[in-house]
């Protein structure tokens, strides 16, 4: 059994039977993301000193970084080895999209002429993800999968506008996609939205 402290504090294993600790990642600052049927750890390690400073790992017990992405991109949540080696995690992509504000809030975003905000002119950062497959060895990008491509941005959660904006850092959390598994039967990958509550599939 694994257990997670504090997002970025100790990750602990425990013999399931008594309860002792026979691992943890101590001072590494691992979050743990998930483990593959082969044992294998994968997350990320938060390193203040970098551009991105959550870049996804692959590492092991020893608390050794087996592989690490190249932080050319905000990865996040999920991230794990393909069969063939090669590496797929989820990133953040922003595109300006409307606000579909209402209400008082609507008005917050009007004060000053600072944004139209009549839900059609595309003037707000809008959060969305990719999905990345690294090449193992050369580190460089194979694949990716934008959800700016494929999905409409007049399908979104309505609820999410209902909160204060934050004028300093802008951005609607639009797909916030958070689990992905690659399915070998028929080389598919299907990741979760949490945000548009949904599951999808792609080849």
């Amino acid at each position: 059994t694994i257990y997670t402290h504090g997002g970025t504090s100790c990750i602990t294993a425990q013999n399931p039977t008594n309860g002792q600790e026979i691992w943890n990642s101590a001072d590494q600052q691992f979050i743990y993301y998930n483990t593959d049927y082969n044992g294998s750890f994968f997350g990320a390690q938060y390193d203040e000193l970098l551009n991105y400073p959550y870049p996804s790992i692959e590492f092991s017990v020893k608390n050794d970084i087996i592989w690490s992405e190249p932080n050319e991109r905000d990865t996040h949540h999920d991230f794990i080895r393909l069969p063939w080696g090669d590496y797929l995690g989820i990133g953040h992509e922003y595109q300006d999209g409307p606000i579909h504000a209402t209400g008082y809030l609507q008005s917050l975003y009007q004060a000053d002429d600072q944004y139209l905000a009549d839900g059609v002119t595309n003037e707000w950062p809008w959060q969305g993800d990719v999905l990345i497959i690294w090449d193992k060895d050369t580190y460089e990008e194979k694949w990716t999968w934008s959800a700016f491509d494929y999905f409409d941005i007049m399908d979104y959660d309505a609820s999410l506008w209902n909160t204060m904006p934050n004028f300093g850092d802008p951005s609607y959390d639009w797909t916030h996609i958070n689990a992905l598994c690659y399915d070998e039967n028929d080389g598919s990958i299907y990741f979760s939205s949490r945000n548009l509550d949904r599951i999808t599939k792609i080849e």
